[in-house]
């Protein structure tokens, strides 16, 4: 039975050289034994997957690991199940000498980039061919135009129909629009009839606008640029005013804010700033 009285202390600090002895104990006496040592309980990652570029933690976790940052060696083991250095970060102590953590990016492998823009190419969606049902057409016949397409179902297409002149130019007949529905897409056009397409033939086209929109959605608020696109056929090279409005009462429409903008590759766009009303 240990005795009353005041217990003893001894404590065994690391690095003394020799072989370490310890004193006499009284028998009978309450002692405390400290041990100085490091000891390390868990060393694990902060998650379990990673993949190229990306960054991580490595963490230590035990117990009188000192103040001081010390060295942490990174391996990789191979196909034989040999294991080789990777690189050597310095872990930070934490939590009462109780944690460390090393802060390192997993390396990327050589050609990774070439890789990685490959992938987000093949993802791309992308036209593979467009085509007519047939290649004679008469005035008043209905045609077909067929699309096949890659990674754009459900999107919107419009087709501009354009006629060869005799001086090799083309000129703008007409348009059509259509979806994409399990790769392909199938729209028919009907064929002007022949006093039409003979006084088209003749004239001179005038341009069309064919389409209006923001470009980053409607859902706008003041303070924010309102970028818009207008797209047409024969237009380019030429100015185009566009106006934004805001409803007013019920089915009126008052301009708030214009902008001038040249057509370019059959497109005009402008920004528009937003401001409070």
């Amino acid at each position: 039975m240990p005795v009353k009285g005041k217990p003893q202390l001894v404590e065994l600090k690391p690095g003394l050289a020799g072989a370490r002895r310890s004193r006499p104990l009284k028998t009978g006496k309450e002692f405390t034994l400290v041990v100085g040592l490091p000891r390390v309980f868990q060393l694990r990652w902060d998650r379990a997957n990673y993949g190229p570029g990306d960054p991580c933690q490595l963490m230590l976790e035990g117990s009188h690991m000192g103040k001081k940052p010390f060295n942490l060696t990174i391996e990789v083991e191979d196909e034989q199940s040999a294991w080789s250095t990777v690189a050597t970060v310095q872990a930070r102590v934490e939590d009462g000498e109780a944690k460390a953590v090393a802060d390192w990016k997993f390396p990327l492998p050589p050609g990774h980039a070439a890789a990685v823009a490959a992938r987000a190419e093949a993802k791309k969606g992308r036209l593979i061919r467009a085509h007519w049902g047939k290649t004679e057409l008469t005035a008043s016949d209905t045609m077909t135009v067929h699309v096949e397409a890659h990674q754009l179902e459900g999107t919107a297409l419009v087709f501009l129909i354009e006629r060869e002149m005799p001086d090799g130019s083309w000129r703008y007949q007409a348009h059509v629009e259509g979806a994409i529905e399990g790769g392909r897409c199938a729209v028919d056009w009907q064929g002007p009839a022949a006093a039409e397409s003979m006084s088209a033939v003749g004239g001179t086209a005038a341009g069309i606008l064919l389409e209006c929109r923001f470009e980053d959605g409607a859902d706008l608020t003041a303070g924010q640029t309102a970028w818009l696109v207008a797209k047409g056929a024969r237009l380019e090279g030429q100015l185009v005013d566009i106006v934004l409005e805001r409803e007013q009462g019920e089915n009126e429409w008052v301009p708030v804010a214009k902008a001038v903008s040249t057509v370019k590759v059959g497109e005009a766009r402008a920004g528009i700033p937003l401001v409070p009303q």
